[in-house]
């Protein structure tokens, strides 16, 4: 008796250890989705969709043209109300795609030549590993686009501003910037702060691993943004 009694005995014990291992399992199941829910909420209420000092300077230009050029003014004013239309109309998206990220961006760099010139210029080059279906956080190019314009010059023909994307061996998208620094004479530590720090912060309640990189060589403003599990 004393044999299937311990077979008994232990067959319970293993049952019950299977299922407070499934119970276990099934915790950090749930808790892993609710902390990705959570961290899709934070995005959300931490989005940086349109930069204010976009709209500022639009608006500005804007006053200045309507003095001196009616016409250009009415064209900068339809830029600014299709870039705004387009992202209360995808304000509750998390992704986007690629093309469609590209439509506000095209808009933005029409605005630049409007504040700069038509010398202002952003080269945009996009790997063929990179479908224009792949999705990306609204806004983030137009963030960096309004970064690197702020803290960078888009108007030097001997370093002209650049912004590549390539699919990573990894499988993370890369997304790079470059162009001459506005102030050489600047701190360090300035281009550090703005809406890239805030794009940083946003994009990593995403993907842990999701970070902005901001650094300056040889007078040159550099960015870089690594986006995981992007599809």
């Amino acid at each position: 008796m004393i044999g299937p009694i311990l077979l008994g005995g232990q067959f319970f014990a293993n049952r019950r250890n299977i299922i407070l291992k499934l119970e276990r399992e099934t915790e950090k199941e749930d808790f892993d989705k609710r902390t990705a829910e959570a961290n899709i909420l934070l995005y959300k209420l931490g989005q940086y969709r349109l930069p204010t000092h976009t709209l500022f300077n639009t608006l500005t230009v804007i006053m200045y043209l309507s003095r001196n050029d009616p016409a250009l003014a009415r064209s900068a004013i339809l830029l600014l109300g299709d870039i705004i239309r387009f992202y209360l109309i995808y304000n509750e998206d998390t992704y986007i795609s690629l093309e469609q990220e590209r439509e506000p961006l095209d808009k933005i760099l029409k605005i630049y030549k409007l504040r700069f010139g038509e010398v202002a210029e952003l080269l945009i080059n996009i790997d063929e590993g990179v479908p224009a279906t792949t999705m990306i956080p609204p806004g983030l190019l137009v963030n960096l686009a309004e970064g690197i314009s702020k803290h960078g010059l888009l108007t030097d023909p001997s370093c002209p501003a650049e912004l590549w994307i390539e699919r990573l061996s990894s499988g993370a998208l890369s997304i790079k910037s470059k162009n001459a620094i506005a102030d050489p004479g600047a701190q360090k530590d300035n281009h550090k702060r703005g809406q890239l720090t805030r794009l940083g912060e946003t994009i990593h309640f995403l993907h842990p691993e999701n970070r902005v990189r901001v650094w300056i060589e040889a007078h040159v403003f550099q960015v870089e943004i690594w986006l995981h599990e992007v599809f």
